[in-house]
């Protein structure tokens, strides 16, 4: 069984901080788990709104397609529980209102400059710092979410020996330096803090300009499966709703709302 400990992140000083005296959630560490989308996903119904959960390191950490997260003791892995009143159809609204929320607490607490590439990585000096998965519990009866688990992979400072070979081309960090702790709870409080302001109510919806603004792929050519194969197109748009406007080589338009694109490295500097 995993072994709880919590940092002075969940004091009444610091929620009062976060939350303005409404403490509608916890917050709850762990030295390791497995996964923390996969804590919260299976326990979602104990919880209230914005329950936290932080591992120091994960031995199983997730990401899109299936894919795993490489999770060492040197980054910030969080998951976020939210109960949002909305319609399964808008669940797509919520990782990049996430991603915003994220790049605005990075660069205000470490000063940097970040780039969205679409949908869900935050990406810095050309490579990928910050990944989202957005998993949720849906009722089968209901076309609504009976809630959403948002989980968060950044990698804060550079791992003991350097990344794996296998991503040490594409991943970075958002510090050279040794661990701050002061600093990675302010940067815990300011992503806790940027999520409710800009994933609840009707400001779930009003974040597509800043995402938008931020993105790295707006005007690059990328590739991107279909039909079975692969095509390149040029990024012409990015809907309300966040799906990708991609203008082709024959002057067509291909709206994809989910799926994976690749673009060259030197085209995601900010």
């Amino acid at each position: 069984m995993e072994e709880e400990y919590r940092i002075p992140l969940t004091s009444e000083d610091i929620f009062n901080a976060v939350y303005e005296g409404d403490k509608p959630g916890d917050v709850i560490v762990f030295d390791e788990l497995e996964s923390t989308n996969s804590y919260l996903m299976a326990k979602g119904e104990e919880f209230n709104n914005f329950t936290v959960v932080i591992a120091k390191r994960q031995t199983k950490g997730k990401g899109r397609l299936s894919r795993s997260f490489y999770s060492p003791e040197c980054g910030l892995y969080m998951s976020v529980l939210l109960r949002p009143d909305i319609l399964n159809t808008q669940l797509t609204y919520i990782t990049p209102s996430v991603a915003v929320a994220v790049s605005q607490a990075i660069e205000k607490v470490f000063g940097i400059a970040v780039g969205i590439k679409w949908v869900n990585d935050i990406i810095y000096r050309g490579k990928k710092v910050c990944g989202i998965l957005t998993e949720a519990s849906i009722d089968p009866l209901e076309n609504k979410p009976r809630y959403v688990v948002v989980g968060i992979g950044v990698n804060v400072f550079t791992p003991e020996g350097g990344f794996p070979d296998e991503i040490k081309d594409i991943a970075g960090c958002l510090s050279d330096s040794s661990a701050d702790r002061v600093k990675f709870i302010h940067f815990i409080c300011e992503i806790i803090h940027n999520i409710r302001k800009y994933c609840q109510g009707e400001a779930l919806f009003n974040n597509h300009s800043e995402y938008v603004r931020r993105s790295v792929v707006m005007g690059k050519r990328v590739s991107y499966s279909k039909n079975g194969g692969l095509t390149c197109a040029r990024v012409a748009g990015i809907t309300d709703a966040y799906s990708l406007l991609l203008e082709t080589d024959n002057s067509g338009i291909d709206e994809i709302a989910s799926g994976e694109i690749s673009i060259r490295a030197q085209d995601l500097y900010v």
